[in-house]
C-alpha cells in the first residue's frame, strides 16, 4: 500500500485489522518511491494508492505515479471515494458546467488579484486553506465581479459548514471556525463582457503605461473601450508595471 503519510493511513488500518505494509509516497521522495513501487509492479505485485483525504493525483501525490505505471505497460484502476471538488460542486447550488478547477488560490495578494480578477464566465473551483479564506473572499469583495460563491469547509467531517451567497454576504457570515481546516471555493460569473483575454487587455495596457499614464486612468480607458470591469484591468497594470 503506498501511501501520503503512513502513520495516518496505519491508524485507518489498525481500527479494521488491517496489516498490509505501508510505503510511503508523497511529494518530498516521489521520483524515489516510484521507482521501488515499479519495481514491485514489474515483479507482478500489486499496490494500492491512497492520500490522507480527498483523491490521489487531485493535488494530492500519484501523478507521476500514474504516468510511470501507465508508460510501463501496467493497468491503473481507480476506486471511488471522496472528492472535495466533486462533493462541493455537487451541492454548491451553481452551475456544474463549465467548471474550472485551478488547484490551490495564488498565496501572494499580487497574484490572488490578478488570477480572480482574470476569470472568464463559468463557474470555478479552488482549494483553499480554511485560514486564508477571509483575505480571499476580501479580495473577491473588491474585485466586484458580480460572482455568487459557495465556500465549503471540512467537507464529510464532523465540522463540515458551507457559506454562499454573494461576497459581501459570504465575508460577513465567516465566523471564528471558518479559519479552522480545509476548504473549497467556488465562484461562478456570468456575462459576456469578461470573455475579453488577459492578452488583449495587457496589449491595450501596454502603450498607455509606456507613456506614462497612471494605473487606474489607463486601466479606466481600456476598461471602457472593452466593456470590461475596471477592477480586472487595474490588477492587470498593477501587474505589469511589478513585472517591469
Amino acid at each position: 500500500m503506498a501511501c501520503e503519510d503512513t502513520r495516518v493511513t496505519a491508524r485507518l488500518f489498525a481500527e479494521h485489522g488491517i496489516s498490509t505494509p505501508l510505503i510511503r509516497h508523497e511529494s518530498h521522495n516521489e521520483a524515489a518511491s516510484t521507482a521501488g513501487i515499479l519495481e514491485l509492479l514489474d515483479r507482478g505485485e500489486s499496490v494500492a494508492l491512497v492520500s490522507d483525504a480527498g483523491t490521489p493525483t487531485i493535488r494530492d501525490p500519484g501523478e507521476r505515479l500514474v504516468r510511470e505505471a501507465l508508460a510501463h505497460g501496467h493497468a491503473v484502476i481507480p476506486i471511488p471515494g471522496a472528492s472535495a471538488l466533486l462533493t462541493a460542486l455537487s451541492v454548491s447550488g451553481l452551475p456544474a458546467e463549465p467548471m474550472t478547477f485551478h488547484g490551490f488560490v495564488p498565496k501572494k495578494a499580487r497574484e490572488r488579484a490578478a488570477a480572480l480578477g482574470g476569470l472568464s464566465p463559468g463557474t470555478h473551483a479552488y482549494f483553499c486553506p480554511a485560514r486564508d479564506l477571509r483575505a480571499v473572499v476580501e479580495v473577491l469583495v473588491d474585485l466586484d465581479l458580480g460572482a455568487k460563491i459557495a465556500v465549503g469547509r471540512e467537507l464529510t467531517k464532523q465540522h463540515e459548514a458551507w457559506y454562499r451567497g454573494s461576497p459581501s454576504e459570504v465575508l460577513e457570515a465567516l465566523d471564528e471556525n471558518a479559519s479552522r481546516g480545509e476548504a473549497v471555493l467556488l465562484l461562478a460569473l456570468s456575462g459576456a463582457a469578461e470573455v475579453c483575454s488577459d492578452e488583449a487587455l495587457t496589449e491595450a495596457l501596454r502603450p498607455l503605461l509606456t507613456r506614462g499614464v497612471r494605473s487606474k486612468d489607463a486601466a479606466e480607458e481600456v476598461a471602457k473601450t472593452f466593456g470590461v470591469r475596471k477592477r480586472r484591468v487595474y490588477q492587470l497594470a498593477l501587474q505589469m508595471k511589478g513585472d517591469s
